[in-house]
């Protein structure tokens, strides 16, 4: 059995991965208590096709996935208040273990299953899920829901508050209202409840915690490194793979000032000891070429950008007018094909009247033009190559897309927006595509956490070569290299710093 590498101090460190690449986290560590050519033709098809995903299959998990069901390690004693008010019309239901209580209609009867109700107009269904206990937040639960536990992501729609609509195809709606109670232990924490949308708001606005237990700031996660390993996630880390050969690992604890920060708001460099900034400045400098931007590529394939003064710009190769009203020019990438080099970059321009602009997207590849449909929100990202064909990542709606030049979706993934929406990287390697969406890794339209039964996967980087990423399995964060899981764990790991 490999031997896993017990965690020793309390506070905020840095990563440090050899082989001249820079993968820097600050991860929380608390003592335990079990030991990421001339354009040709201007196509007007702007309606886009859905093909479903073709998923390349991935090494077999080291472990076998136990899906069980479990309970708290925090015993909670709930603490019922007096009834909630009714209308006559409703009645209270109140959970068996006085978790909770709602309203629902008078009329409506008990089902088979516990904790379902039905009536002639309508239905509840009420459950926890532990499973799903250990996530860093609400809409992470969210997203698990609408993309691997339901069967049609692309009818789902997630808001900030957590709830999913799914759309029933019949001209219906179903809501699954979400809860959190941040004092509970992970089988109490989350509990969803399914409901029609005619009496979705009489259940959200009466639902109320019975049992709040030990009150946590808005937002806090619960202690889970005060909880006992569930035996799923000992098996896992039995199975650990030894560190591999050239791989070391160096722990940098940050600064007194840098244990106080929150993620984002400093870069990671000016919260690390002087010498460990210097060895990160160093690795960062040395890890790759830069990427040329948009206007230099273009200048290269002699595309050029012209605004008169106080006008619009315009988009020319050599002196060929290729659009005016340009918006935006970006998005753009360079691969190599059997004929050469081929450019590939996105257009959007703006028209009609004040107050009613009239966008429209298109796309330059090798020299063709091809319109599509405008979605204002599409990210920054550049298209990938993989296999020889163009794919580019866009965002519809709430709803984060991968989908050919030619508008064919491959993939398509319910998410959320609140000030933008979470997506944090779209790459290409060895052949296949690489998304990652809040705590979420796909990899070409697989999604690595229900593969491996990871509640959250983040920060995939090629490490030697090899996929790289960590992953939180109940109450570890841990690292997954080449196939297998390092025999190296965390309580968590703070995303955000830069």
């Amino acid at each position: 059995m490999t031997s896993i590498r017990p965690i020793l101090r309390t506070g905020f460190i840095a990563l440090f991965f050899s082989l001249g690449v820079s993968l820097t986290a600050g991860c929380q560590q608390t003592v335990p208590s079990d030991g990421r050519p001339s354009p040709s033709a201007v196509l007007s098809s702007t309606s886009a096709t859905r093909v479903l995903p073709s998923a390349t299959p991935l090494p077999a998990p080291s472990h076998t996935p136990i899906q069980t069901a479990f309970r708290a390690t925090l015993t909670l004693t709930p603490v019922l208040p007096a009834p909630l008010p009714t209308q006559p019309d409703e009645q209270v239901y109140t959970d068996p273990e006085g978790w909770f209580a709602l309203s629902l209609p008078v009329d409506w009867l008990p089902g088979d299953a516990p904790g379902s109700f039905f009536g002639k107009n309508g239905f509840l269904d009420v459950r926890f899920l532990p499973d799903l206990g250990f996530m860093t937040n609400i809409l992470n639960v969210s997203a698990w829901q609408a993309n691997i536990e339901f069967p049609e992501p692309e009818n789902t729609t997630i808001w900030l508050d957590g709830s999913v609509t799914v759309d029933a195809g019949d001209g219906g709606k179903i809501q699954h209202l979400l809860f959190e109670n941040p004092g509970a232990g992970y089988a109490h924490r989350f509990v969803r409840l399914t409901v029609d949308e005619s009496h979705a708001e009489m259940v959200r606005s009466s639902f109320r915690w019975l049992s709040p237990a030990e009150s946590l700031p808005r937002g806090a996660r619960p202690p889970f490194h005060q909880m006992t390993l569930r035996p799923e996630d000992a098996a896992l880390w039995s199975a650990a793979a030894p560190m591999p050969e050239g791989i070391a690992v160096t722990e940098t604890v940050l600064t007194a000032p840098g244990q106080q920060v929150f993620p984002g708001s400093k870069p990671l460099t000016d919260l690390l000891p002087q010498d460990a900034a210097e060895r990160r400045k160093d690795m960062i400098h040395t890890s790759g070429t830069r990427r040329l931007h948009t206007d230099e590529l273009l200048a290269q394939f002699g595309y050029r950008l012209e605004q008169p003064p106080g006008g619009p710009q315009s988009l020319y190769k050599g002196d060929e007018l290729l659009f005016d009203n340009v918006y935006r020019v970006d998005r753009a990438a360079v691969f190599p094909t059997e004929s050469g080099e081929m450019l590939v970059f996105a257009v959007q321009t703006v028209g009609g009247e004040t107050g009613n602009p009239d966008f429209r997207d298109y796309t330059v590849q090798g020299g063709e033009i091809s319109e599509r449909r405008s979605l204002f929100n599409d990210p920054a990202y550049p298209p990938v190559m993989v296999n020889g064909e163009v794919l580019w990542v866009r965002v519809d709606g709430t709803h984060v897309l991968v989908e050919t030049s030619g508008q064919d979706i491959l993939f398509d993934f319910s998410t959320y927006f609140g000030a933008n929406v979470p997506l944090r990287q779209f790459k290409s390697w060895n052949d296949h595509w690489i998304l990652e969406i809040a705590d979420f890794i796909i990899q070409d339209g697989e999604i690595i956490n229900e593969k491996y039964d990871f509640q959250e996967t983040f920060d995939w980087h090629p490490l030697n070569g090899k996929p790289f990423f960590f992953f939180r399995k109940g109450k570890r964060v841990g690292i997954f290299y080449n196939g297998g899981i390092l025999p190296i764990y965390y309580h968590d790991v703070i995303r955000g710093f830069g």
